[in-house]
């Protein structure tokens, strides 16, 4: 990320807590999370925001999982990057 990025996206991100908190300290007492979710309930949010979110979330827990296993996978990993070479041999016509 470049910097003048990161800054406007920490800016974003601040201003947007800002703006929630400010709707959390004018509700009501026993309503502000109710009335948050109401507020943030009908927003048009894309399906494809919601689904990118959820299959991001598996990857990454799928990837944490696969991280965490015990010693030997490099093993693993040899094994699949010969068969990758086998198959780029292939189909590439050097068969050998």
């Amino acid at each position: 990320m470049t910097a003048h990025f990161q800054r406007e996206f920490e800016c974003a991100m601040i201003s947007k807590l800002k703006r929630i908190t400010r709707q959390l300290r004018r509700s009501k007492p026993g309503n502000r999370f109710v009335d948050h979710y109401h507020q943030n309930k009908h927003k048009n949010t894309n399906a494809w925001k919601r689904w990118l979110v959820i299959v991001l979330g598996v990857v990454m827990a799928m990837a944490g999982l696969v991280l965490s296993l015990p010693p030997g996978l490099d093993k693993l990993e040899c094994a699949v990057r010969n068969l990758y070479h086998k198959i780029v041999k292939f189909f590439s016509g050097r068969r050998g």
